[in-house]
C-alpha cells in the first residue's frame, strides 16, 4: 500500500510549511503482520499526550472490560501493571475496585497527568532489560500501545520478565479489519508502525510467549482485544528426579548381586534400556 499524506508535526507547528510525503506499509507473507517503516524520532513520545479519561463512553467500555477480566481470573487481590498507561484511563477501573495498579509511561506530560490523579507511574520505555521495582505482577493491561512499538520482541520480553508465572493480561490495538473494511486510508499514519488483524495479533503474541485465551473485536469493531496468559515453561523436575532414583535402584541391584556372587545381565536392553544403564 502506498499513498501521499501530510506529516502534521513540524518545528514551526504550521501545516503550510510541511510537504506531503509518500507513506508505505508492508505485509509479512508468513505471519500476516502489516508494518510501516519508522519515520518518527526517538524523542517523539517524550511530550506525547492523548487524554481519554474525559470520555464517558470509553470509561464505561473500560470499566466493563476490567469487570469481566477481574471476575474471570480472580484478580480482586491482584497486582496489575499498565504498560504505556498514558493519562491513566485504564487504571481508574482497577483503582475503583481497590486493586493495586502501577503504570509505565515514556511521555512526561502523560505521566504527570496520571500522577496528579494519584497513580504510581514509572518513566521510560519497557524494553527487554527493564525491571520494574514493584514487580513482578499478577496481571497487566496495555491499550493502544503495540501499534507504536518498533521492537516488539524486546518490549514483550521485558513484559514477561516483570510478570509472575501464569500472569494474565489485556492487550488492545486498533482494528486493521475496520480500517480495511471502511477503506480508511487515513488510519495509516506515522505514529503507528504495526497494524493488527485478529490473526496477526494472535501470531505476534503466541510467537512471543503468550497463550491467547480470548480474541475479539470491541468498541463498535474499532479495536482488537486479546486476553492472554503468560506461557509457563515445561517442568522437567520430575524427569530429573526419576533419573536419580532409577540410578540408585540399579546400583543397589548390582551391589546385591555382587555380594551374592551372581552374574548380572540385562535382557532386551534396546536403545532406551542402554540410556538407562548409561546413567
Amino acid at each position: 500500500l502506498e499513498f501521499r499524506r501530510v506529516l502534521f508535526r513540524s518545528k514551526e507547528n504550521q501545516l503550510g510549511q510541511v510537504a506531503p510525503t509518500t507513506f508505505r506499509v508492508y505485509q509479512c507473507n508468513n505471519c500476516g503482520l502489516v508494518q510501516a517503516p519508522v519515520q518518527l524520532s526517538d524523542q517523539y513520545y517524550d511530550d506525547y499526550l492523548m487524554s481519554t479519561t474525559f470520555s464517558q463512553q470509553l470509561g464505561t467500555y473500560l470499566d466493563d472490560l476490567v469487570e469481566e477480566f477481574v471476575n474471570t481470573y480472580g484478580l480482586h487481590q491482584g497486582h496489575v501493571l499498565d504498560v504505556g498507561c498514558g493519562d491513566g484511563a485504564f487504571m481508574y477501573p482497577f483503582k475503583q475496585r481497590n486493586i493495586a495498579t502501577v503504570g509505565i509511561e515514556p511521555s512526561d506530560r502523560s505521566r504527570a497527568v496520571a500522577e496528579q490523579a494519584g497513580f504510581k507511574v514509572y518513566g521510560g520505555y519497557l524494553t527487554a532489560d527493564t525491571v520494574i521495582p514493584s514487580g513482578p505482577f499478577d496481571a497487566f493491561v496495555s491499550r493502544q500501545v503495540l501499534e507504536h512499538v518498533d521492537d516488539l520482541q524486546g518490549m514483550l520480553t521485558g513484559l514477561k520478565r516483570n510478570l509472575k508465572p501464569g500472569a494474565v493480561g489485556i492487550i488492545e490495538v486498533p482494528s486493521l479489519e475496520k480500517a480495511l473494511g471502511d477503506q480508511r486510508f487515513y488510519d495509516f499514519f506515522p505514529d503507528h508502525i504495526n497494524y493488527y488483524s485478529l490473526e496477526s495479533l494472535r501470531n505476534t503474541l503466541e510467537l512471543n510467549g503468550f497463550r491467547v485465551l480470548d480474541l475479539r473485536h470491541t468498541m463498535f469493531n474499532e479495536y482488537n482485544v486479546a486476553i492472554v496468559k503468560l506461557r509457563t515453561l515445561t517442568d522437567f523436575s520430575s524427569v530429573v528426579s526419576n533419573v536419580t532414583s532409577l540410578v540408585q535402584d540399579i546400583n543397589q541391584l548390582f551391589a546385591q548381586a555382587k555380594e551374592q556372587n551372581l552374574t548380572t545381565a540385562v535382557w532386551g536392553a534396546g536403545a532406551k534400556g542402554l540410556s538407562i544403564l548409561t546413567n
